[in-house]
């Protein structure tokens, strides 16, 4: 499945797709914009088929209510919604407008690339582990953000490829990145999958 959103200031492409066999997505995503800021949560449930949906679904659900809150926080307050179930990986970023900064603070294999120019592109290190209510520790990332520079979130079912920076860049809008990422990579999509192309302009 792919849907693209145009938002006041960001232009972004989702894809997402079931892992090979099950019917659902144990991967789940929110996105939102306001006058101040832009941001995206990214979540993989455990596993995959029904309960790791349930799983990601109650995350996202956690993000949508406390998105007004710094990456840190909405990640703990994650994380504590999560008790007694299979556990999530996720990520979130917050593009603030008016500062131009990109902060982002996951746990697991979750990942945030920055493509601003030239060969070489800006990635997010995710804190090792999940959440599933357990005590845990999270490190808040931080990046200058020039408008218009494209960014992707992905789960680990999405593979980066060596040409894929100069790809993306090539593009004027997230949906042409999208649809050249496609030609490419589907048929390599064998695991419960989601990645997010965006860029912004404000």
């Amino acid at each position: 499945m792919i849907i693209h959103k145009k938002l006041t200031n960001t232009s972004i492409s989702i894809y997402q797709s079931p892992k090979k066999g099950e019917v659902i997505s144990g991967d789940a995503y929110f996105i939102h914009e306001t006058d101040d800021y832009l941001i995206v949560g990214l979540v993989d449930g455990l596993g995959s088929g029904t309960l790791a949906n349930e799983a990601a679904m109650i995350a996202v659900e956690s993000i949508k209510l406390h998105h007004e809150s710094t990456v840190d926080v909405i990640i703990h307050t994650c994380n504590q919604s999560l008790y007694q179930t299979r556990g999530v990986v996720a990520g979130v970023m917050k593009l603030c407008f008016k500062t131009s900064k990109i902060y982002f603070a996951g746990l697991g294999n979750i990942n945030l690339i920055l493509y601003s120019g030239g060969p070489k592109a800006s990635r997010s290190i995710s804190t090792p582990g999940y959440l599933n209510g357990r005590p845990i520790k999270i490190r808040v990332e931080m990046f200058e953000y020039k408008e218009n520079t494209p960014f992707l979130m992905h789960t680990d079912g999405f593979r980066v490829h060596r040409d894929l920076a100069s790809q993306i860049q090539l593009h004027s809008e997230p949906r042409e990145s999208m649809n050249v990422i496609l030609e490419e990579l589907i048929q390599t999509l064998d695991d419960d999958t989601t990645f997010i192309v965006g860029k912004s302009n404000f």
